[in-house]
């Protein structure tokens, strides 16, 4: 897959947070006092499938960048995985405990997409994977 189309497909996943954000916290997209937005990217940034996420993190960065000049303060909060579905519960677990996180993009690979989806759907945290393809993964949650 392109930069290209990775950078298009997280863009269109960031618009959507986005839009759930400033619904969702009903003060025009502020999750916290500070008025500020936190998204969280979590993703294999090291092991077999780092060169995927990270070309995907790229496109992230890129939209928010877009987005900070035209909305509320975001911030992106970005974790890695390291490819072991152990670190990736252990850190959705981490980023779903914190209140200020209104959503989560990411896992890359459908098979750690499956493994922190129940955690996401547990807690009510959106979670947008930009690449799984499992079809599985749209059957955990809401």
């Amino acid at each position: 897959m392109s930069l290209f189309l990775r950078t298009l497909i997280s863009s269109l996943c960031l618009c959507f947070f986005f839009l759930l954000a400033t619904s969702c916290t009903g003060d025009g997209g502020s999750s916290t006092s500070d008025q500020t937005v936190r998204v969280a990217f979590l993703g294999s940034l090291s092991g077999n499938t780092a060169s995927f996420s990270k070309s995907t993190l790229q496109g992230v960065k890129l939209a928010f960048e877009e987005a900070s000049n035209k909305g509320p303060k975001v911030e992106l909060i970005v974790e890695d995985s390291g490819g072991r579905a152990e670190e990736a519960i252990k850190k959705m677990q981490e980023l779903t405990s914190n209140k200020s996180v209104v959503a989560i993009l990411g896992e890359i690979s459908s098979a750690m997409s499956l493994a922190i989806a129940p955690i996401a759907q547990r807690e009510q945290i959106p979670m947008i994977t930009p690449t799984s393809t499992n079809p599985r993964v749209t059957e955990v949650g809401d």
